[in-house]
C-alpha cells in the first residue's frame, strides 16, 4: 500500500515486484508495470499490467540455494562457508570464532575397495554424523573431497570448540556399514580460533588445516589446536623440500655410510649425532618427512635400496646406518613407474648385502607375508 501511495503521489511510471501471501499461507510474487496520474491518491487512476512471477522467484531461490549447497551432502559448500566466515570475522560482535577442519581417515581405502559410489555414501553418512554432533551450535560445510569445516562461536564459551571436536570424534566411534562390509573410519581434526590464529577466512582455515595434518601424522582419530610452532615446522619442511628437489635435480646427493665403531664391544654405534640427536633421528625427523612427496621420493629410492654398502659410491641419498629402513615413505602409492615394491625388496633380500628393516606400516600396506 505504501508503494502505491508513493507512485500516485509522484505521477510517474513504475515497475514493481511485490510479495504477498495467499489464503493457504503460501507466498506469491507479482510484477506490476504501469503509470499513475498525479493527484490525490484516493482519486488517482493507475493503468498498467500485472504478472504473476512466483515461479520465476522460486527458480531464482532454487539457483541461489544450489550455488551455496554441496549437492551430495546438502551441506554448505566451499564458497558459501567462506562468505559466511568472512561476514562473521568482519562483525566485531561475532568475530571471535573457531574453525574445525575435519578430514576423514582411511577414506581412500573405501573408494579403492568398494568404488566411488560407496565413497559417496560414506561422505553422506559422515556428514549426517557431523550434523548430529554439532547440532545447532555451529555451521557445517563440505570444504572439498573428504574434508569438512565446522564454524562455531568461541566468545561466550571458549571451551565449546574443544567440546565440539570431542563430540565429532565420538560420532565416528561406530564403524560404517556398506552391505556386508564394515569399515572403521575415524576423523582427524585441526582447530584454529580467531583472532589469535588468524583474522581472515583463508588464514584461519589454513592454520586449522596445518593443525589437522599434524594430528593425522602423529596419531589419527584425534584433534590438535594450531600453534605457531606448527606453522614454523611446516615452513621449515617446505624449505627443506625445496632444497632437496634442487639437490636431486642437480645430482648433488651421494650415498654415504658413516658408522661409528665401538671397538670394545665390536659393534657399530649409532648413538652419535648432532645436538644430542642421533643421525637416524635426524633422518627420520627431517629428511624422510620431506621425502614423503611421491614426486621427490621416486627418483632415488630404488637405487639406494639396491646399493650394497661396499658399492655405495655413486648413490645420492645420504644414509647413516648399516641397514636400510623400508617404510611406506619410500613407495608412496605403491609401485612407481617401472619399479615394483615387492620386486625391489626381493632384489635386496636376494643380494643379501644390506639388512632390511620393514616397518609395520609397510608390511600392512604392501601385504608382505609375515612368515
Amino acid at each position: 500500500r505504501g508503494a502505491l501511495d508513493l507512485i500516485t503521489a509522484g505521477g510517474q511510471g513504475f515497475d514493481l515486484e511485490l510479495q504477498g501471501t495467499q489464503a493457504d499461507g503460501h507466498p506469491f510474487w507479482i510484477r506490476v508495470i504501469g503509470d499513475a496520474e498525479p493527484g490525490d491518491p484516493g482519486a488517482s487512476r493507475i493503468t498498467g499490467t500485472m504478472q504473476d512471477i512466483s515461479q520465476d522467484k522460486q527458480a531464482e531461490e532454487t539457483l541461489r540455494i544450489q550455488a551455496r549447497t554441496d549437492p551430495l551432502t546438502g551441506l554448505m559448500n566451499r564458497d558459501a562457508v567462506l562468505t559466511e566466515l568472512g561476514a562473521r570475522l568482519a562483525d566485531p560482535e561475532r568475530a571471535q570464532v573457531a574453525v574445525l577442519y575435519i578430514d576423514l581417515d582411511r577414506f581412500k581405502m573405501v573408494n579403492d575397495v568398494l568404488g566411488h559410489n560407496a565413497g559417496d555414501e560414506l561422505l553422506v553418512q559422515a556428514s549426517d554424523r557431523i550434523r548430529g554432533a554439532v547440532g545447532t551450535d555451529g555451521m557445517i560445510a563440505r570444504f572439498g573431497g573428504d574434508e569438512f569445516l565446522v564454524i562455531c562461536d568461541a566468545g561466550e564459551d571458549p571451551r565449546l570448540p574443544e567440546a565440539m571436536a570431542h563430540a565429532v570424534l565420538g560420532a565416528f566411534a561406530d564403524a560404517f556399514r556398506f552391505g556386508k562390509d564394515e569399515f572403521a573410519i575415524t576423523a582427524s581434526i585441526g582447530l584454529a580460533v580467531s583472532p589469535s590464529d588468524g583474522l581472515r577466512p583463508q588464514q584461519l582455515i589454513q592454520n586449522a588445516d596445518i593443525a589437522m595434518y599434524d594430528s593425522k601424522h602423529r596419531a589419527r582419530n584425534g584433534w590438535q589446536s594450531f600453534t605457531q610452532e606448527l606453522a614454523q615446522r611446516q615452513q621449515d619442511r617446505l624449505q627443506i623440500e625445496t632444497q632437496l628437489r634442487r639437490a636431486v635435480a642437480n645430482e648433488e646427493f651421494r650415498l654415504v655410510y658413516q658408522p661409528q665403531v665401538d671397538l670394545r664391544h665390536g659393534r657399530i654405534d649409532m648413538s652419535h649425532g648432532s645436538g644430542g640427536r642421533s643421525m637416524v633421528q635426524l633422518i627420520e625427523q627431517i629428511f624422510l618427512s620431506a621425502f614423503d612427496n611421491p614426486a621427490l621420493a621416486a627418483r632415488d629410492d630404488h637405487a639406494v635400496l639396491t646399493t650394497p654398502p661396499e658399492l655405495a659410491l655413486g648413490g645420492r641419498l645420504v644414509m647413516a646406518t648399516d641397514s636400510h629402513v623400508v617404510s611406506p615413505l619410500f613407495f608412496p602409492g605403491g609401485d612407481i613407474g617401472c619399479l615394483s615394491v615387492h620386486g625391489t625388496v626381493n632384489d635386496v633380500a636376494v643380494m643379501g648385502a644390506t639388512p632390511l628393516y620393514l616397518t609395520a606400516g609397510f608390511i600392512l600396506e604392501e601385504g608382505f607375508p609375515l612368515a
